[in-house]
């Protein structure tokens, strides 16, 4: 009686010890297995955040707001960020404000350089005047292997567009770049309440 006892408790013994090793070796691959999923996932964030390209905006003003604070002019001050280039013609930009939604589409100066005065006054040079519907770009900095048309890496341009109605003081608007590919800048900011003349900064 005493055997067969002996015997069954060590087939228990045998059978717990077995469960437990199967146990760790369980556990163990399923934490390879995570440990694995999360470095891949770490990997990809890190590769996406290296090659996402967007628009960086860093300043938005008028240069002709009225003595009652009104305007139709805006000029985003903007570079790009990431490895891969902006192509403005397939690039969309949306203006809200409280009285409308409106949305530009890229239209290439009609000066032949991609220089113009900030102004627009210089000969040849068409970046504000009748640009409803559409937004002209000019650049500021660019790299040695400028290509028309599309932001490169680092690259500082402006972004004209007019609102085809009156932005008043003490408005919100909002402005969303989109473009072809990657994620869209969205600027937010309030006019001042208080109705300044002539140039304002709006956002910076």
């Amino acid at each position: 009686m005493d055997k067969q006892a002996n015997m069954s408790l060590a087939t228990i013994i045998v059978f717990v010890a077995s469960l437990l090793v199967v146990t760790i070796i369980v556990v163990s691959i399923i934490n390879f297995v995570f440990s694995q999923e999360q470095s891949v996932f770490s990997g990809e964030s890190r590769t996406t955040n290296f090659v996402s390209t967007y628009v960086n905006v860093m300043q938005v003003y008028t240069p002709n707001s009225s003595s009652y604070g009104n305007f139709t002019e805006l000029v985003l001050l903007a570079s790009s960020q990431g490895t891969t280039p902006i192509r403005l013609d397939g690039s969309t930009i949306i203006l809200q404000t409280k009285k409308n939604s409106t949305s530009y589409t890229y239209r290439a100066p009609l000066n032949s350089s991609s220089y113009c005065a900030a102004s627009g006054a210089a000969a040849g040079c068409d970046l504000i005047s009748g640009s409803q519907g559409n937004f002209t770009v000019e650049f500021t900095a660019v790299s040695p292997t400028h290509t028309a048309n599309i932001v490169g890496q680092g690259e500082m341009f402006k972004i004209y567009i007019t609102s085809p109605v009156d932005i008043t003081s003490d408005e919100r608007v909002v402005i969303k770049f989109v473009p072809q590919r990657g994620p869209e800048e969205v600027t937010m900011f309030k006019t001042p309440g208080v109705p300044r003349s002539g140039l304002v900064y709006l956002y910076n």
